[in-house]
């Protein structure tokens, strides 16, 4: 299960959650601008640093966690690698990245920074990058 806005307004259903089913079924999305977590749809950006909620979700249970850098979600013009090692080093359960990958040179740098996965998106679908390389990175 993912859980987004509901992990930072109800934090007990992590804890629940993965109690009941296990930490590894439960993932927290984390939707940063500039570098505070925004929640309800990006309309609200709170003062929580991204780092300290990706602790807090772990602490809970988060068993992984999503990282979405809206600043840069769907621009196509590459990713923040400063911020992705940050983030990725301050947790131990596996991340997954999302926002601004545009380039087969940007999912190795997530690779290189430590993530467990990547999103690819609108790069995907508009044929700016190549699939298969992206694959071949997997192994």
């Amino acid at each position: 299960m993912t859980f987004g806005t509901a992990a930072l307004k109800s934090p007990h259903l992590i804890e629940e959650v993965a109690n009941a089913f296990s930490s590894d079924r439960v993932m927290v999305a984390l939707d940063v601008r500039k570098g505070k977590v925004a929640i309800d749809g990006w309309r609200e950006t709170t003062g929580l640093e991204a780092r300290e909620a990706a602790k807090k979700a772990e602490e809970m249970g988060a068993g992984s966690l999503l990282f979405t850098n809206i600043d840069i979600e769907g621009l196509m013009k590459g990713i923040e690698t400063k911020i992705i090692v940050e983030f990725v080093s301050s947790v131990s359960v596996p991340v997954v990245i999302s926002g601004g990958v545009s380039s087969v040179e940007d999912v190795m740098r997530i690779k290189e920074a430590g993530a467990s996965g990547v999103v690819v998106g609108s790069a995907l679908y508009k044929g700016k990058i190549d699939w298969n390389r992206c694959l071949s990175l997997a192994v």
